[in-house]
């Protein structure tokens, strides 16, 4: 016989799997929009050539059936959801079963006489007791919409770029992703509060078992009273996963928040500028008029020409260029530029120091710059990888969150 426990884990598989489905959707509704841009901006420049005709053609006349793919996987999910919401149905009458022998309606005014003792209630049909009128539990998708309605209007509010402002196609990416984390936290946290109800009426259960196997010894109860002392162990290993997991995914998902909105320019920056660095290069003139590290920089790397002076000062020069919406910090993210100032030990004491970062993993920050051209840890080169001698520049059009 089916578990409770075991449809409980079959609906949160299929809530999973919608949602994967949904986040699917969104990427690829993302995908869509960003080629769309780009056919935009390419008739804005004027751009002519046979292919590219025929691919703005093709493409305006495509890209609506495109759409249709993240339709079908949005209605996929949705069927997923109602699937789970007949299984949690299920999990309802199963845990408060109707009771096989019930007496018959009484009349409103039929109510006992003053002082007449209550008629206990069998030992075998004590199992389920609910202190909640109609079903004890509220379905978790009926929780999880409701949170997830209130939930994108503030992130839509708080988050998505608009006319004005700009972000990367990769961080458009990130984006989704940080707006996906907060639907799954919603969803989890949901999960978890339908959890904790199934165990308080799970303890209540056990507790009333306990008391009638005390006075009936017989061992069918106490069966009953080792499995409900089972279950109720199991809920509580469920709850302190799902406490654990929610912990970790708030915890992500702020991260993830804090990158983002240092990739964003402020309201002040020009995002037709900015996004123009997306494909440009540092000029030519730059390149053979720099030296050493700064010249590194400006070979890998679009900067504009302006920020372009002794190392130490790259960080200071941004405060003048609030067009191209570079902001500083203490984050170390990919694609962004490391300013060393002159009192760190590892830098020049007259110039300064740049590198340029080449990736982030478990904490581990690696760079490269002049004298290192393939990625080395930055704390095999020194031993001060933080603090105010240091500072990150984040390019919104290269820094990835």
């Amino acid at each position: 016989m089916t578990s409770v426990i075991e449809l409980q884990q079959k609906s949160a598989e299929l809530r999973h799997a919608a949602l994967r489905f949904q986040a699917s959707a969104n990427t690829l509704r993302s995908i869509v929009g960003s080629v769309t841009h780009i056919a935009d901006d390419l008739a804005l420049l004027g751009y002519e050539s046979p292919a590219a005709t025929q691919w703005l053609t093709h493409y305006r006349s495509e890209h609506g059936w495109m759409n249709g793919w993240a339709d079908t996987l949005l209605q996929f999910a949705q069927r997923l959801n109602e699937a789970a919401d007949q299984i949690d149905s299920t999990i309802t009458e199963l845990e408060h079963p109707a009771p096989q022998h019930a007496a018959p309606a009484v009349a409103p005014s039929a109510a006992p006489a003053a002082g007449a003792a209550a008629t206990p209630l069998p030992a075998q049909h004590a199992l389920h007791v609910s202190n909640h009128a109609g079903d004890p539990f509220e379905p978790l998708e009926s929780v999880y919409a409701k949170l997830k309605s209130i939930a994108l209007s503030k992130i839509h509010n708080a988050m998505l770029p608009g006319a004005g402002e700009y972000f990367s196609v990769f961080n458009r990416n990130r984006l989704e992703q940080y707006m996906i984390d907060q639907q799954m936290l919603d969803a989890k946290q949901a999960g978890l509060a339908n959890l904790m109800a199934q165990r308080t009426s799970a303890e209540q259960s056990l507790h009333i078992l306990m008391e009638h196997s005390a006075s009936d010894p017989s061992p069918a109860l106490i069966k009953l009273v080792h499995d409900s002392e089972a279950q109720l162990q199991a809920l509580d290993d469920r709850v302190k996963g799902a406490s654990w997991d929610i912990i970790q995914l708030r915890t992500e998902a702020k991260n993830l928040h804090q990158r983002l909105e240092l990739l964003r320019p402020a309201p002040d920056a020009n995002v037709q500028l900015i996004r123009s660095m997306e494909s440009a290069q540092s000029p030519d003139w730059l390149k053979n008029s720099t030296f050493d590290c700064v010249r590194y920089i400006v070979s890998k790397v679009a900067v504009p020409p302006a920020i372009a002076r002794d190392a130490y000062l790259w960080n200071d020069q941004t405060a003048l260029l609030h067009e191209y919406g570079i902001k500083v910090g203490s984050i170390p993210m990919p694609g962004a530029v490391l300013v060393m100032e002159r009192t760190h030990p590892y830098a020049d004491p007259v110039h300064g120091h740049l590198m340029y970062v080449e990736k982030v993993e478990n904490g581990d920050v690696w760079i490269t710059d002049n004298m290192h051209p393939k990625p080395v840890k930055l704390s095999a080169l020194t031993d001060q990888t933080s603090g105010p001698n240091m500072e990150y520049l984040y390019l919104p059009w290269q820094t990835h969150a």
